[in-house]
């Protein structure tokens, strides 16, 4: 079967059907944020829950106590036929890791936070919401599909695709360790005349000083107050390795506005319409236009596409390569590398994932080398 062949064949299957969510109790693995939200949707529909598993917590949450996954209190429950939900849904964890654990330690089913996600018709997390909403767009899904330009960004595509539509959490478990350079792509021209779209504090110039990256200029924007303290700390430090640096305490978008911010959240301050702060947006065209990128990285937590789209007249100019990050939302998975193939033609669009769960998921254009 060809790789056309398979997503064809995903995109025509059925979806495979959900069990009801079983009466009796829950046991939770993961008592972070997502964990208590989990506990929460199951409290109130009315289900029991009886405690959360987890490695590096202990004590209890919400009344409800933390055991270690290996304990025997974690056995006991599952020998008492418990139901067991995974609440864990970020970059680090290998959901396919935990899963296999708690079939091990004997829990009867064991419900992914994929699936309850869709079961109880929570709001999208990042890239995660109803299955369908990919086969709505499947005109514009085989559309990226088709410019992808290599076979490592293929199976890549195919890998988000039987994760979104199959649920499958052996998917995209072998993360790329050189996020914004991998190795198997052209290198971008030296010295960089980087643009940095959420810089947070600063770990991305920090990662390319680390790779030996020469620097001309750098633009970085960040527009959450606590994380431009840490990126001018960083600048400080890196002194004299940047070359000409502004930084903007700024976030970018298509047009330049003000908005409401969710600040004081790290990597996860974004814009959004419960903010409580507001933050000064730009369009990377009306406030650099002599800037001259070679690189623009944009790692901006929803505003990928906007951002952009507020510099195309830059992208088109100059051409440079470009990193966006695509699984903040569902559909920028098939949006972002339209619209950088329709800025940037002659370019290569690819697909590489840098964390597990389709997190630190990124589209770039880069020239061809």
């Amino acid at each position: 079967m060809t790789a056309d062949e398979e997503l064809e064949g995903l995109l025509d299957a059925e979806l495979p059907a959900f069990a009801e969510l079983p009466e009796g109790g829950y046991v939770i693995y993961g008592a972070g944020g997502i964990g208590r939200e989990v506990a929460a949707k199951l409290v109130g529909s009315g289900r029991r829950v009886d405690c959360f598993l987890d490695a590096r917590a202990t004590g209890s949450v919400g009344g409800l106590p933390i055991h270690s996954p290996t304990s025997e209190a974690a056995r006991r429950l599952a020998a008492e036929g418990n139901t067991a939900v995974i609440g864990v849904f970020n970059q680090a964890a290998d959901p396919w890791v935990i899963q296999t654990l708690l079939g091990e330690l004997g829990f009867p089913r064991v419900i992914s936070f994929n699936e309850f996600q869709e079961q109880l018709d929570l709001p999208p997390h990042f890239w995660l919401t109803g299955r369908r909403h990919v086969l709505e767009h499947r005109g514009r899904v085989v559309a990226a599909w088709s410019v992808l330009a290599d076979d490592t960004s293929r199976r890549v595509f195919l890998e988000v695709m039987r994760l979104r539509l199959l649920q499958d959490l052996r998917m995209l478990r072998r993360p790329d360790p050189d996020q914004y350079l991998p190795h198997d792509l052209p290198q971008p021209r030296m010295p960089l005349r980087l643009i940095d779209g959420g810089a947070f504090t600063g770990d991305t110039l920090e990662l390319f000083i680390g790779k030996g990256v020469e620097f001309e200029a750098v633009a970085a924007f960040e527009p959450d107050p606590e994380s431009f303290r840490g990126l001018l700390g960083t600048s400080r430090r890196l002194a004299g390795r940047l070359g000409d640096t502004t930084l903007w305490p700024c976030g970018l978008s298509e047009v330049t506005s003000t908005a409401t911010f969710s600040a004081g959240q790290g990597t996860s301050s974004a814009v959004t319409d419960h903010g409580e702060v507001h933050v000064q947006l730009v369009a990377l065209d009306d406030v650099l236009p002599s800037f001259r990128p070679n690189y623009i990285k944009l790692d901006v937590e929803g505003s990928e596409l906007a951002a952009i789209r507020g510099g195309a007249e830059m992208i088109r100019r100059h051409q440079p390569t470009v990193a966006a990050c695509v699984y903040h939302r569902p559909e920028d998975l098939w949006e972002i590398p339209l619209c950088l193939r329709e800025l940037l033609p002659t370019h290569r669009i690819a697909l590489r994932h840098h964390a597990f769960q389709g997190f630190e998921l990124i589209a770039y254009a880069v020239p061809h080398g």
